[in-house]
């Protein structure tokens, strides 16, 4: 399913340019529709993408959670889970609860796959910009308008 999911995706040209790229790191555990654990540089780290917000699927209030969170999850987790990732920063490298933060690809054959932007178009995700971390907003916004 992956691969079929991530070759429709790539039947279109890069509509950007990619910036430095560090890895590949091994995903160990997708957290949520927009969070993960890698191990980076050797140590398991909690990764959240930059630019979108997913429906909440893990809280410590159960009224939080939403089905349409544990749906995003669970797409996040056919994408992730156990692959290797491709990690671009932006200008702030951490949030306040102290997880790095990226735009997170995947290498195909053919490029890099972007998966903050695919869980946009693929409706998963909303976009969510915060400043100043805005390096991609413009895509993100645009695939959110589709």
């Amino acid at each position: 399913m992956i691969q079929n999911i991530l070759s429709n995706f790539n039947k279109q040209e890069t509509p950007y340019d990619v910036g430095e790229l560090y890895g590949p790191y091994k995903v160990e555990r997708v957290v949520d529709g927009d969070t993960f654990i890698a191990k980076v540089e050797g140590e398991r780290t909690r990764i959240r993408m930059l630019g979108i917000d997913t429906p909440e699927s893990v809280a410590n209030n159960p009224e939080r959670i939403t089905e349409e969170g544990l749906i995003a999850s669970n797409y996040t987790k056919q994408l992730l889970d156990g692959a290797l990732v491709y990690l671009e920063y932006d200008v702030e490298p951490r949030d306040h609860y102290n997880r790095l933060l990226a735009y997170v690809y995947i290498k195909t054959d053919k490029e890099y796959v972007m998966i903050n932007l695919l869980l946009v178009e693929e409706g998963y995700a909303i976009p969510y910009i915060v400043k100043p971390n805005t390096r991609y907003a413009h895509l993100l916004k645009a695939a959110g308008n589709k």
